[in-house]
């Protein structure tokens, strides 16, 4: 820094010397600032430099911190949150997913899991309790449910990929004849819904816990999952319980149009059928009324007629006796026949509606579905806007593949761009995956150049972390 420079004009009393900066000292005044606040973010750097300097602006300082690759490297990257491609299940058991939840800080005797089994298209959970997490106590678990409710065609794990398997093994073992394929792993829109659903039927049974002062977890479990089931889903705009079966879930009698305080005191079917009479009487009794009235017109009319057709009648008894008798022993032989087939017509009439129903509902939940899933496509397109060839990105690394000292992200290149996947390099070599655009996070200046790519060499993840490790990396070897 140059030995001539301006200050800020001293008032009366002020011994504070404050210098305006020339332009080619600027850099270096910043660096040293950011250095002695430990890579600190724009604020920290923007107050240990206003104690000794005048003129250095946010705008610099902010070009400054986008050009530090430490500070690029400890960064945040976007959450998730969204899929780039969202899955739409198209039937019933097409995809359904297992999670267990870990209760065992308040255990409730021998269980101390919770298995969650849902239907990726009808949101339809299945809770139970579990002793241990072993895959075999999963089958053992899952299999009542399977042979209720049938197989799915996938299955999806978030607890991994090899727990999904040994959970297929075992239900194949005990199930001839049944074939079920792993999900992929670590799907975010599966992983999403599935852990939505725990949150939710965990704040129900906390809640329910609370109401019944009881830590009987598990025996709240049905409960919990009915109550969960039969709960408006904004995805399938419906209950779950309504997409399964086609109809609106039945409390007994808390569901029918019976007055509430007369419910309270029925306890016999034949209670129930004199209220039900009760009913019936008050609300014909008008219509009772109007009946009567309409007879006595009906019958004095009638006294009319038959003076009037008194000897007509009696000329014709005959033949119409032998008329009468011959059209009731015809109408007595139909009659239990005609009983029964309309019986029947109406069974048939009311299980085609249900039927109707259930693909009304399931068709709806998919188009739900679909509608949820072209919201988030939008949401996406907003909030992680294409990158192109060239651009330095950040990429997160996970807590396994680094140590503790190791930076929390690395700088990579986007090398190419095929049906919004990524391929990304790093100067150690091009990473050996593919990456969707909710995975990273654009830096707003180019730190790295697609020319400082080894692109003749392909390398993990881990190894490129460990590669700008100051400390060897996560230490750890995977075993064979």
């Amino acid at each position: 820094m140059s030995h001539n420079q301006l200050i800020v004009p001293l008032k009366p009393g002020d011994t504070k010397i404050i210098y305006f900066v020339k332009n080619e000292d600027l850099f270096d005044i910043i660096h040293d600032a950011h250095i002695k606040t430990g890579h600190g973010r724009r604020t920290r750097v923007i107050s240990e430099l206003q104690t000794k300097y005048k003129n250095i602006t946010y705008e610099s300082v902010t070009l400054f911190l986008s050009l530090c690759v430490q500070c690029q490297r400890k960064q945040k990257v976007p959450k998730k949150g969204i899929v780039v491609k969202p899955i739409i299940s198209r039937e019933l058991n097409s995809r359904c997913q297992v999670d267990l939840v870990d209760m065992q800080t308040c255990k409730d005797g021998e269980y101390k899991f919770i298995l969650n089994y849902q239907d990726h298209l009808t949101k339809f959970i299945q809770l139970r309790p579990l002793k241990s997490k072993t895959a075999e106590e999963v089958a053992l678990t899952l299999l009542p449910i399977f042979l209720t409710f049938g197989a799915p065609n996938i299955l999806h794990s978030d607890n991994g990929r090899e727990f999904s398997n040994k959970i297929i093994i075992d239900l194949c073992s005990r199930w001839e004849g049944v074939k079920i394929v792993h999900g992929k792993p670590r799907h975010s829109q599966c992983q999403g819904s599935i852990e939505r659903a725990n949150q939710d039927f965990q704040n129900i049974l906390r809640a329910m816990m609370h109401d019944k002062k009881t830590t009987k977890w598990s025996e709240a479990l049905p409960f919990v999952q009915f109550a969960k089931n039969t709960a408006y889903h904004q995805g399938i705009k419906q209950t779950p319980y309504e997409a399964m079966f086609g109809s609106v879930a039945k409390r007994g009698l808390a569901t029918s149009s019976l007055p509430r305080e007369q419910i309270k005191y029925i306890e016999t079917e034949e209670q129930l059928e004199q209220i039900i009479q009760s009913i019936d009487d008050d609300n014909t009794e008008q219509v009772e009324q109007n009946d009567n009235d309409l007879q006595q017109l009906e019958t004095i009319l009638q006294s009319i007629d038959d003076d009037n057709t008194e000897q007509v009648e009696q000329n014709g008894n005959d033949i119409h006796s032998a008329e009468r008798v011959l059209v009731n022993e015809i109408q007595y032989n139909n009659t239990e026949q005609v009983e029964d087939n309309a019986e029947q017509s109406k069974l048939d009439h009311e299980l085609k509606k249900k039927k109707k129903n259930m693909i009304q509902n399931r068709a709806a939940a998919r188009m739900g579905l679909e509608l949820q899933a072209e919201r988030m496509l939008r949401s996406s397109r907003q909030k992680f806007t294409p990158a192109k060839p060239g651009d330095t990105v950040r990429i997160r690394v996970p807590d396994v593949d680094r140590g503790r000292m190791d930076p929390q992200n690395i700088l990579a290149v986007v090398v190419a761009v095929d049906n919004k996947l990524y391929t990304l390099g790093t100067k150690e070599g091009v990473i050996n995956q593919l990456y969707t655009r909710n995975q990273f996070a654009v830096c707003k200046e180019q730190i790295l150049t697609p020319e400082e790519v080894a692109t003749n060499q392909s390398v993990s993840l881990r190894k490129a972390s460990t590669s700008v490790s100051q400390t060897g990396g996560q230490g750890y070897m995977r075993c064979n």
